[in-house]
């Protein structure tokens, strides 16, 4: 999903689909961003198991997002990553690993 808010753009936050190309072309030429941040993932945690969701939402939804902003004069999308991207450790990853 790609949550909407700020800069006196909406009033409240609204919510949208990265998988829904569409809309999402839509709403980013709409807002006309200079900068996202891309925060949305799934798999993330122990109960999302969903590999086609998975694979909808962190590669689909990415490449959505990154031609949506292309396409809208985007100077930049800032993609953000989690400590899943280490695998299971015993211990929380330190700067260094």
């Amino acid at each position: 999903m790609i949550r909407c808010w700020g800069g006196n753009v909406y009033e409240s936050e609204r919510f949208f689909d990265l998988c829904d190309e569409k809309a999402l072309k839509q709403v980013v030429g709409r807002i006309g961003p200079e900068w996202v941040f891309h925060l949305a993932a799934h798999g993330a945690y122990s109960w999302q198991l969903d590999l086609r969701q998975m694979v909808q939402t962190n590669i689909v939804g990415t490449m959505n997002l990154v031609t949506a902003c292309l396409e809208s004069g985007c100077e930049a999308l800032v993609n953000t990553g989690s400590s899943s991207e280490y695998g299971l450790k015993d211990h929380s990853p330190s700067e260094t690993e």
